[in-house]
């Protein structure tokens, strides 16, 4: 939930899947622009959900970050091999180093936007890097990336 909040305050649309099935339902449907996927799951692992995005035409480009409190070397070397861009150990990376990592990936897409709620108009502040407009909560840039101070 910790990732959710976060995420929606820099302008994601965030889903949330409670297993590796309803995981690859949502992918097949909703097409989003990048997955955060745990490993440990009910009824499919994270590995076997992997996999099958990769063998998968329509889901292949999706880029897939790995979080996972399995940190062993065998298992990081495992899910790069199987297709992430990266893989992140949560009990050794902090909630703003994942933001960070999660918006460097976003931005090697050229076709994301971030999606700011519709209940009420957000305050906006100036980005003092690539002068874009940013919501006024937001700790980091979702265009370029930057820290906002």
């Amino acid at each position: 939930r910790a990732y959710e909040f976060k995420l929606s305050k820099i302008g994601c649309q965030v889903l949330l899947a409670k297993d590796g099935e309803e995981t690859l339902e949502k992918l097949k449907s909703e097409k989003p622009d990048l997955l955060l996927l745990d490993i440990i799951m009910p009824k499919k692992t994270g590995f076997e959900v992997l996999e099958e995005i990769k063998a998968d035409a329509t889901l292949r480009e999706i880029p897939v970050i790995v979080m996972s409190n399995l940190g062993q070397e065998t298992d990081i070397k495992k899910g790069l091999a199987a297709g992430a861009i990266d893989y992140v150990v949560k009990a050794h990376t902090s909630l703003e180093e994942v933001v960070q990592r999660i918006i460097k990936a976003l931005k090697s897409k050229k076709s994301v936007r971030f999606v700011l709620p519709k209940k009420e108009s957000p305050k906006v502040k100036e980005c003092p890097d690539c002068k874009k407009p940013v919501p006024s909560e937001a700790k980091f840039c979702p265009e370029c990336g930057n820290k906002i101070d």
